[in-house]
């Protein structure tokens, strides 16, 4: 069994405990023991531990030089001797403080990424838009949430594949994003297109989509991800002002009027 005798410590353990290295160097680990008359029965019970386990985790309380009390999570590894005896203890030392102030931390983080994340959908809803990623490699698609309301989909189904996309825009829509996919693959270089969508529950739309080749260090593209954004009104708007252009020319025409402006100088 080891004799309890502290033959390491490194810089980050003397600043927890509040010593210099040469004041714990061939010190015994009673040294730093807090006034707990339960703590020599726990130590020696992990020391028994650690001969049936590679390691064990414990929580215990530390006395700093300056008297004041530490809790640390302790990780220890026991080396045993050529009987299957511990020889040697090597362990690491966690202040509880600090990771109580890393979870706490690390719970903010992850609700400010969750807030963050409700926004981005929110934003996506109202401005109608949607993110997607294509695997080059395996042709498997990824959609954000928005994407698949764009094509009348539910959010729990899986986004169908490219392959499988065809049937989702009009023949010269997807010849379009073919073409423009085929060379984002081959050169590198991003694309923007105006698509004419068949949705699922046989309306029809559209969507302006922008596409940019991802690579990796062998400048090889792996992926392509981009953004769609829903411009039916848009287009429906300007079909219905296109309309009204033809019909008030068809009818000029076929009153026979003739229309003329004069500008004036002053």
């Amino acid at each position: 069994m080891p004799d309890g005798t502290i033959k390491f410590v490194n810089t980050a353990f003397c600043r927890l405990m509040g010593y210099e290295l040469h004041e714990l160097l061939e010190q015994n680990i009673s040294l730093i023991d807090a006034d707990d008359s339960d703590d020599a029965h726990k130590a020696a019970y992990a020391i028994e531990e650690l001969t049936h386990k590679a390691s064990i985790r414990h929580k215990r309380w530390r006395k700093k030089k300056d008297g004041a009390l530490v809790h640390v999570n302790i990780k220890a590894k026991a080396i045993l001797d050529n009987e299957g005896e511990v020889s040697q203890l090597f362990g690491i030392y966690v202040e509880m403080q600090k990771v109580e102030e890393l979870r706490g931390l690390i719970e903010e983080a992850n609700y400010s990424y969750h807030e963050l994340h409700n926004s981005l959908l929110e934003a996506q809803r109202i401005g109608k838009i949607g993110g997607w990623t294509l695997d080059v490699e395996t042709k498997t698609v990824s959609w954000s949430e928005q994407l698949f309301h764009m094509f009348a989909m539910s959010p729990m189904d899986e986004a169908p594949s490219y392959d499988r996309q065809k049937a989702l825009y009009s023949e010269e829509s997807f010849e379009k994003l073919d073409d423009a996919v085929r060379n984002s693959i081959k050169t590198g270089s991003s694309y923007e297109l105006e698509l004419k969508v068949n949705r699922v529950d046989g309306t029809k739309g559209w969507i302006l989509t922008r596409g940019a080749a991802i690579k990796d260090k062998s400048d090889t593209v792996k992926r392509i991800r981009g953004i769609a954004v829903d411009i039916s009104e848009r287009k429906e708007l300007q079909n219905q002002k296109d309309k009204l252009y033809i019909e008030n020319r068809l009818a000029v025409d076929t009153a026979k009027l003739g229309l003329w402006s004069l500008h004036v100088e002053s």
